[in-house]
């Protein structure tokens, strides 16, 4: 919070006459989310993975309403909007995902006592994996989502002790489907070649990264001190 507001002043300033607007907000959302969590944490783990097969559910048919009445922006539609409140299912999808893996794989891993996983557990699991993965990529466009959703995936199946074979053909074949996933796409393209070459378009496609690679160059690794920059009032 205290980064964001320092980051922001500038703009919170010409934009909506206070300095600390963001920094006011954030605050706001962050006691929000500090009594989600504490809710969270008096639902009891077995309650939890109860739900499992509930949660994923969910997260499919929000795919499918983001889809239908979401909020674009920019050709990708990933917002519902709820009143003055704006959220993006994708996020609730990444943390049901998560207790849907490690649920369905200690399950079958108790069941079976066995202490590594094979096949016949994560076949389903990527079957599960590839619908979501094809809403979050073509209906929403969020090939970002998609790439935490893999990785998750894989860093559960890897505490799982997936047997090294398929961990080699995991790797293999999303890297495969990563890239043809971006050559689908030319703004995907367009992002990689910008973050090769960000000084080529330093004022649109590569403003953020060469703002990012000025502020270092002013700052060093330890910046310049909290307030003191200017690159923000620019």
């Amino acid at each position: 919070v205290v980064a964001v507001t320092s980051a922001s002043v500038g703009l919170a300033a010409s934009t909506y006459d206070d300095p600390l607007y963001f920094g006011k907000r954030d605050i706001m959302y962050m006691l929000m989310a500090i009594a989600a969590g504490a809710f969270v944490l008096t639902v009891p783990v077995s309650t939890v993975r109860r739900y499992s097969w509930t949660i994923i559910v969910a997260a499919i048919v929000m795919i499918i309403v983001t889809r239908l009445v979401g909020h674009g922006s920019h050709g990708a539609v990933r917002w519902i909007k709820l009143g003055p409140l704006t959220f993006q299912p994708a996020e609730f999808i990444k943390i049901g995902w998560l207790i849907f893996v490690a649920d369905v794989i200690s399950r079958k891993l108790d069941a079976k006592r066995k202490k590594s996983m094979g096949i016949k557990v994560m076949f389903p699991l990527l079957i599960v994996f590839g619908i979501l993965s094809f809403g979050l990529v073509f209906f929403q466009k969020d090939f970002g989502s998609m790439a935490v959703l893999g990785g998750v995936t894989f860093a559960v199946f890897l505490i799982a002790r997936l047997r090294w074979i398929f961990v080699i053909a995991l790797v293999v074949v999303g890297g495969a489907l990563c890239t043809l996933f971006v050559l689908m796409e030319p703004y995907r393209v367009a992002r990689l070649m910008t973050f090769l070459e960000p000084f080529k378009d330093p004022f649109g496609k590569g403003f953020q990264l060469t703002q990012s690679l000025i502020a270092f160059g002013r700052g060093g690794m330890m910046g310049l001190g909290l307030g003191n920059s200017v690159q923000k009032m620019n």
